[in-house]
């Protein structure tokens, strides 16, 4: 059944992600703070409207002079209370707030209120948030040095929004956090959306940068919410880039689409023993003992960074613990052509729930003597979340352990095709676990009979030779000389399965070959 719905939805997505770009243009509508000039709100901003008319509601609807179907309000200057929305538009004609050059909504004091700095009506339908070529939401006085408070505060909320996008924005200064800070900030988020009064769907969050907070993406599904689109977006100085939850069992939430982001520089929230905030830049979760059905929930194309010992890791898909699990055992999760490196507890790929594709990622951890690069594992006292895992084509590099899996969750011919390197050396390289066994990696044989699984075709190595610069588009590229050049299996097959057969590409949009062996990795 799980393969049919996938098979339904790619239909969905075959163009990828929502654009609002070109829409048709209507009429303009000027907004500032208080206004100015004749206050028509037409011909500019020196004529604007005042934000107190834009927030009556008798000002929103059809009809001459009122902010409707295919209207933009044109944002000018600089706002220090919320701009709030009372309507939207219809198919090809939605509203738009657009940012004007310079325009920024810059709140004081405890900053942008828990219900946004742009708090888009419940409920509304075909509405955008352009920030134009440098549209700003920030907090002014938020930090360690300022108002140290992890009081609510959120840049964009637009609860059961439908057909809705959020572009060319930055979110910026939420709370300023420097190391040692304790500040819990599970409140101070960037864009909120959930299911109050209607089904999320049809949202595009993208081109945006988001930094100097705490949660930066936070959607929660309801059981039909489709077609989530977080793409070409940039995320630092915060600990959660992207969020997706739900609070049911079931349902048919799908698709979700991460990609094309990067994640980066969480040191500032670093607090040692404290361990106040925890960093992914994905983490994805339910409500206790709730098991969500995704038909499709996809991550590719991202570079990821995590640092500190206060992490989970670069993408955390809860399931092992039974409680909050991201998804029930039998959804399509996907995770391929992503950098992820740093620090983790629990991989840097990991993926507690539902039926994980883990492909052509290039993994890199923080020390040889440190932590695990990816788990495979499950907690015995639970129901099981997740199973048929399949891991082909993944670099897997610099950590004490590189793979720490248990064999019964590996689907049959799921493993393989990987590049091993540059482990502590020591006996605890391979985990073959239920029960538990360690082996180097000079024993890869041995480990390999344990797994039972037809694991196959994995090179183990010294070093994996891949590019540890941090520029966007090289980080983990292979060098030459490298194991991960041509020594990947052909997924070709499986591309049909992803967003614009997207896995047929690396990670730098590149095509792979129809036919005949692919690189080991992102690249």
């Amino acid at each position: 059944m799980a393969v049919l719905l996938l098979s339904a939805v790619i239909g969905l997505f075959a163009s990828g992600a929502i654009s609002f770009s070109s829409h048709p243009k209507g009429t303009q509508v000027f907004v500032s703070q208080s206004g100015a000039g004749n206050g028509s709100g037409e011909g500019g901003c020196g004529d604007a409207h005042s934000l107190s008319w834009l927030r009556q509601e008798g000002n929103w609807g059809s009809g001459s002079g009122k902010v409707g179907p295919g209207v933009t309000v044109d944002l000018c200057g600089t706002f220090t209370e919320p701009v709030e929305t009372r309507g939207g538009g219809s198919s090809g004609r939605p509203v738009t707030i657009r940012f004007m050059s310079g325009a920024k909504i810059a709140m004081g004091g405890s900053g942008c209120p828990g219900s946004g700095c742009i708090n888009v009506a419940n409920k509304s339908e075909y509405l955008v948030i352009d920030g134009g070529s440098d549209g700003v939401i920030e907090n002014t006085n938020r930090g360690t040095k300022k108002e140290k408070s992890g009081a609510g505060t959120t840049g964009v909320m637009a609860n059961g929004c439908k057909h809705c996008a959020i572009e060319n924005l930055e979110i910026a200064n939420l709370y300023v956090a420097e190391k040692g800070d304790t500040v819990g900030n599970t409140e101070i988020r960037g864009v909120v959306v959930r299911p109050e009064g209607s089904t999320p769907e049809d949202i595009t969050i993208s081109n945006d940068v988001f930094h100097d907070m705490g949660w930066a993406v936070n959607i929660e599904a309801s059981e039909n919410t489709s077609n989530i689109h977080v793409e070409n977006d940039t995320f630092y100085h915060l600990t959660h880039g992207f969020t997706p939850g739900a609070s049911f069992s079931g349902g048919n939430v799908g698709p979700i689409v991460f990609a094309h982001n990067h994640f980066y520089g969480n040191i500032n929230w670093e607090d040692g023993e404290a361990d106040t905030n925890h960093v992914d830049g994905v983490h994805c979760f339910a409500g206790n003992e709730d098991q969500p059905h995704y038909n499709g929930l996809y991550i590719y194309d991202n570079y990821i960074t995590t640092e500190g010992h206060n992490v989970t890791g670069p993408i955390f898909m809860e399931g092992s613990n039974g409680h909050t699990p991201c998804a029930d055992k039998t959804s399509k999760i996907w995770i391929f052509n992503n950098v992820l490196t740093g620090t983790s507890c629990c991989g840097l790929a990991g993926d507690f729930a539902g039926e994980p594709h883990i492909f052509d990622n290039t993994l890199i951890g923080n020390s040889k003597s440190e932590e695990a690069c990816e788990v495979f594992n499950s907690d015995a006292a639970v129901k099981l979340v997740v199973q048929n895992v399949r891991f082909k084509n993944n670099v897997v590099s610099t950590c004490r352990t590189l793979l720490d899996a248990e064999k019964q969750l590996i689907a049959s011919g799921g493993m393989g095709y990987n590049l091993l390197a540059n482990s502590g050396g020591g006996g605890e390289a391979l985990a073959c676990k239920s029960p538990a066994k360690y082996y180097s990696t000079s024993e890869y044989s041995a480990w390999r009979t344990c797994m039972e699984n037809g694991e196959e075709h994995t090179i183990v190595t010294g070093e994996a030779k891949v590019d540890l610069r941090e520029e966007v588009g090289e980080l983990g590229r292979p060098e030459t000389g490298s194991e991960a050049i041509g020594h990947g299996t052909n997924l070709t097959s499986m591309c049909s399965e992803t967003p614009e057969e997207a896995l047929c590409e690396n990670i730098a949009g590149e095509a792979r070959p129809n036919s005949g062996s692919w690189n080991i990795g992102a690249y």
